[in-house]
């Protein structure tokens, strides 16, 4: 069975939320993002840009919660990755999002 338009639009519109409240989340705390979130926001965009949304879901409730999923190895993986700003993130967020609106 093959995801009808509007669910498809339900589950963009709900990840695109919940990351962009994370966004948030993070420039509330006023803190830096690290290599394996950067890493991590940066799939997340990749996923919504082609449309997996609930791939992209679970990598953003992982995300959220480091202290449950990120292992000494993932960040050893992605330490040598340039750390992305919140401002750069968004920025990305909002091309991702005018290309889907195309």
């Amino acid at each position: 069975m093959t995801p009808s338009a509007p669910d498809d639009e339900s589950a963009r519109r709900a990840l695109t939320q919940r990351l962009q409240r994370f966004l948030d989340a993070v420039e509330k705390e006023d803190r830096a993002l690290g290599p394996w979130e950067t890493d991590r926001l940066s799939r997340i965009m990749g996923c919504l840009e082609v449309g997996y949304y609930r791939v992209g879901m679970d990598l953003l409730i992982e995300t959220e919660r480091p202290d449950l999923y990120r292992t000494p190895k993932d960040v050893a993986d992605v330490a040598h990755l340039r750390v992305l700003t919140v401002a750069k993130l968004r920025s990305n967020l909002a091309k991702v999002l005018a290309k889907i609106a195309e």
